[in-house]
């Protein structure tokens, strides 16, 4: 299991996070945007375990494996593209087959964690054509590709309100009449040696299936730096502003302002370093947010004002996972929270809520107001404040953090600007890439 190890002005303090339950906790999450997909990333990983493991892989790249499955779909963007994906044959009926694929691969990349996680996931729609799928655009194709398309294909046969064991001869058979053509040979030669074993069909259906995945990485044992999270929590903020064109910096930004709060009130580096991943991560439930419901112009309805209202409790619940990590998770995932406890999902009062918490919260507001949403334009500067200053009078926001930020309004007014400059750049450099994505043949 990858440790981060966390090293405070306490010499003897040590706050230890597994990065696997960063990554479990965000496939959960991704796939509560649909009924459709509850799990489905858990089975994939499950299944390319189970195929990795027949063909005598080392541990490392079973390892790897397990990861690809659990992020396989970690571009998918929208519902529309979800009920897509679960057709068996989507790839002849898309005209992006690769799309969530390849903007996955864009997002991970950069990780050094993640590097042959993305190249795997990179092609995972990929057809094997007769060895046609051997390369794609003079680019080799890694086998792990292979493994992770019959792994999430063969998953998508799985029907709902059956018996699996019912199941199994349905789906061996499709399976099989797609060997050669869809999927490479060997890999399902390797499946057919599962196939009889009814412990694989049972785990892979059992409610269970998350015990069974997280007892599988638990001999692996590698420590990431303090840098190394920050690093993960910068892509993963990334992730979600990129989601929608109307919050493409709003993470950063937030996070800008929630470090020069600390940095104003006088706290400790360590303490400011977390604030501004608590701000970086406080959107992390949005991921369960379909692109539908973030970018309609119009009023929500009640249905999807309930499912938006959700994201922060979403927030708590990955973050909660991450052991040590409880301070990070409260600062984030309060921050639709309100001094009278009229807000969200928790309704904890001023007494509550940590004041990293209420920075967070603060900086929420000052930036959404500042930014252009589907239903209105972006504020100037004094109705910003105006806004704010009735949060305050309307009892939501702490006059003295309120008057605080008011104080260093112009300094941070140029830092943001040049923050928002390089965030804007990578998010052009992002929709630049989406653009030829989607454009492939």
């Amino acid at each position: 299991m990858i440790i981060l190890i966390l090293m405070f002005e306490e010499k003897d303090k040590e706050i230890t996070v597994s990065l696997f339950d960063i990554i479990f906790s965000l496939s959960s999450t991704m796939d509560l945007v649909s009924p459709e997909i509850v799990t489905h990333s858990q089975r994939v990983a499950y299944i390319s375990y189970s195929i990795a493991k027949e063909l005598g892989y080392s541990w490392d790249k079973i390892y790897d494996l397990i990861l690809a499955g659990m992020l396989h779909d970690f571009g998918l963007l929208s519902y529309k593209d979800i009920l897509s994906e679960r057709e068996f044959e989507f790839d002849f009926i898309s005209k992006t087959p690769h799309s969530h694929s390849f903007l996955t691969y864009y997002l991970l990349k950069d990780f050094s964690y993640f590097e042959r996680i993305a190249e795997y996931i990179k092609y995972h729609h990929l057809l094997w054509d007769n060895g046609k799928g051997e390369e794609f655009n003079g680019e080799k194709v890694p086998i792990e590709s292979h493994i992770l398309h019959l792994a999430d294909r063969i998953e998508v046969l799985i029907r709902k309100g059956e018996h699996i064991l019912n199941q199994t001869e349905r789906i061996v058979k499709t399976i099989r009449e797609n060997s050669g053509r869809i999927f490479v040979p060997y890999l399902v030669e390797a499946f057919y040696n599962l196939i009889d074993k009814e412990y694989f069909w049972l785990d892979l259906t059992s409610n269970y299936i998350p015990n069974i995945i997280v007892k599988k990485v638990q001999k692996e044992d590698k420590n990431l730096s303090f840098d190394d999270f920050e690093r993960l929590s910068e892509i993963l903020a990334k992730t979600i502003d990129f989601k929608s064109q109307f919050t493409s910096i709003h993470s950063r930004t937030v996070s800008i302002i929630s470090e020069s709060l600390g940095k104003y009130l006088g706290f400790s580096k360590e303490k400011i370093r977390l604030l501004k991943i608590s701000g970086l991560l406080h959107d992390l439930g949005k991921l369960a947010i379909p692109l539908e419901i973030l970018e309609k112009e119009g009023s929500l309805s009640r249905n999807e004002w309930i499912i938006l209202r959700s994201h922060p409790y979403n927030t708590h619940r990955i973050l909660d996972n991450l052991r040590g990590m409880e301070a990070v998770r409260d600062w984030a995932s309060y921050h639709h929270e309100r001094l009278d406890g009229n807000g969200y999902p928790f309704h904890i009062t001023k007494d509550e809520i940590p004041i990293e918490a209420q920075i967070v919260a603060i900086a929420d507001v000052f930036t959404a107001l500042s930014e252009d949403r589907p239903y209105r334009k972006a504020l100037g500067m004094e109705d910003v404040m105006r806004e704010m200053e009735n949060e305050v009078n309307n009892g939501g926001v702490c006059r003295n953090l309120y008057n605080q930020l008011k104080a260093i309004s112009k300094d941070l007014r140029d830092i943001i600007v040049k923050a928002s400059s390089y965030s804007k750049e990578e998010y052009e450099k992002f929709r630049e890439f989406v653009e030829r994505t989607y454009n492939l043949n």
